[in-house]
C-alpha cells in the first residue's frame, strides 16, 4: 500500500528544495564562498531532487480525485522505499505535523521583497507580498493578525461557505381556497444568512409583489445577528391558481424557493328530511379540498344523508366505520346542476351526488369515500 502521506511529504520535498536553492543563492549574493561551507546543502539538494525525478517519472497525481497519486511502471514498495530516503535526506520528519483532511487550498502568489539584514525583523510589507484568493465561492478566509516583539505575523483560517436560506410559508398554512372566493393572503419569507452578507431577495413571478417586497426589505436587518429573519408580504383578492417564486442571493449562490395557491371546487355533504334537498348548495357543508380520499362525519336520526364533488371527479367507494364497502346502500343522482352562493364570482358547474336510498340514523359515524 503506498504511504498515505506521500502527497504530503512530496509537497514538503518540494518546498525544502526550494529553500536549499535559496539559501545558496542568498550566499552567494553576499559574496560569500557556499564551498565548502554550503556543500552540504548543496548534495542535499541533488539527491532529493534526483529521487524526486525518479518518483515522478512512475507516478501521475489524478486531478479528478484531488490529485491523489496514481502508480504506473513501478510498486508500490519501490516507491516506498524511495519515499523514505527522501524523507530521511530532507529531513523532512522536522516539518510540521499536516492534519489528515486538508482545507480546500487556494493558490498564494508571493513576489520577493528586498531582502533584510540577518537575525533582525523584516520590515513589515516588504519580505514578501501574499495575495490570498478563494475559488468560486467555496470557502471563506478569514484574516487574523497579531504583533510580537515588532513582527505581525498573519493568521488565515479557510472556513466553509455556507449558502444562504430562504422558507416560503403562508401565513395560517392555507393554501387551497374555494373557486370564486376572494382572499387577502400573507407569505412569510423566512431568510437566514450564510457565510456572506444577503445581497437581494426578489420576487421573479410577478412585478407587482416584487415592488412591495423591495419596500418591505430591510438588508441591516437581514444581515443582523439574529436569524432568522421574518419578512411579510400581503397579497390581496387572490381569485386565481399561481405559483409565486422568490430567489435570495449573497452575490456568489442563489437559492430558489416556490409555494403554489390554488383553487377547487367544494365538495358538499350533509343530511337532509327531504329526498330531493340534497344537491342545495345552501343546505351544504363544504369541505375545501383537491381530490383525495375523504372521512365524513354524518351524524343524524332518520335522514337521507349524502355526499357531492364535480362530476369531472369520477366516481366514489364509500365505506363505514367497519371498512365495509356500503355503496350499493346509496343511489347516484349525476348530473345536478348547482350554483355557489355568497362568493366574490359565483360559479355553476355540474356535480355528482351520492344519497343514501332510504332514511336511516347515523350516530357520529365516519365513512370514508374514496375516489376510483
Amino acid at each position: 500500500m503506498l504511504d498515505p502521506k506521500f502527497t504530503q511529504y512530496m509537497t514538503q520535498a518540494y518546498a525544502k528544495v526550494g529553500d536549499i536553492g535559496y539559501a545558496i543563492a542568498v550566499n552567494m549574493r553576499k559574496g560569500k564562498d557556499h564551498i565548502p561551507k554550503q556543500q552540504r546543502y548543496y548534495d542535499q539538494g541533488i539527491r532529493m531532487y534526483a529521487l524526486m525525478d525518479v518518483l515522478l517519472r512512475h507516478i501521475y497525481f489524478d486531478p479528478t480525485n484531488n490529485y491523489q497519486p496514481v502508480l504506473y511502471r513501478i510498486t508500490d514498495v519501490t516507491a516506498n522505499k524511495l519515499l523514505r530516503a527522501l524523507i530521511k535526506i530532507g529531513e523532512l520528519d522536522t516539518f510540521p505535523v499536516v492534519p489528515t483532511l486538508f482545507p480546500q487550498v487556494k493558490p498564494i502568489t508571493i513576489n520577493q521583497g528586498p531582502q533584510g539584514n540577518q537575525g533582525v525583523p523584516g520590515v513589515n510589507g516588504t519580505s514578501a507580498n501574499i495575495v490570498v484568493q478563494p475559488a468560486g465561492g467555496e470557502n471563506e478566509i478569514v484574516v487574523t493578525s497579531s504583533v510580537v516583539a515588532g513582527v505581525t505575523t498573519y493568521n488565515l483560517a479557510f472556513n466553509l461557505y455556507t449558502k444562504p436560506q430562504m422558507g416560503l410559508a403562508i401565513n395560517g398554512g392555507v393554501s387551497l381556497f374555494e373557486q370564486g372566493s376572494s382572499n387577502n393572503i400573507i407569505l412569510n419569507l423566512t431568510t437566514t444568512k450564510g457565510s456572506l452578507p444577503i445581497t437581494a431577495i426578489t420576487c421573479i413571478s410577478d412585478s407587482a409583489i416584487n415592488t412591495i417586497l423591495q419596500s418591505a426589505l430591510n438588508f441591516t436587518t437581514l444581515n443582523g445577528v439574529t436569524q432568522p429573519v421574518l419578512t411579510q408580504i400581503t397579497v390581496n383578492s387572490q381569485t386565481a391558481n399561481v405559483t409565486y417564486s422568490f430567489t435570495i442571493t449573497d452575490g456568489t449562490n442563489t437559492v430558489n424557493v416556490t409555494i403554489s395557491i390554488s383553487f377547487v371546487y367544494a365538495m358538499l355533504y350533509g343530511s337532509t328530511v327531504n329526498a330531493t334537498d340534497y344537491q342545495a348548495y345552501l343546505n351544504s357543508t363544504k369541505r375545501i379540498a383537491a381530490k383525495s380520499t375523504q372521512v365524513i362525519n354524518f351524524n343524524g336520526i332518520n335522514q337521507y344523508f349524502w355526499f357531492g364533488f364535480p362530476t369531472s371527479y369520477g366516481t366514489v367507494k364509500i365505506y363505514d366505520q367497519a371498512g365495509r364497502d356500503i355503496t350499493n346502500a346509496f343511489t347516484v343522482f349525476t348530473p345536478q346542476s348547482i350554483t355557489s352562493s355568497g362568493l366574490a364570482t359565483n360559479y355553476t358547474t355540474n356535480y355528482t351526488f351520492y344519497r343514501t336510498t332510504l332514511k336511516t340514523t347515523i350516530s357520529n359515524q365516519n365513512y370514508t369515500i374514496v375516489f376510483q
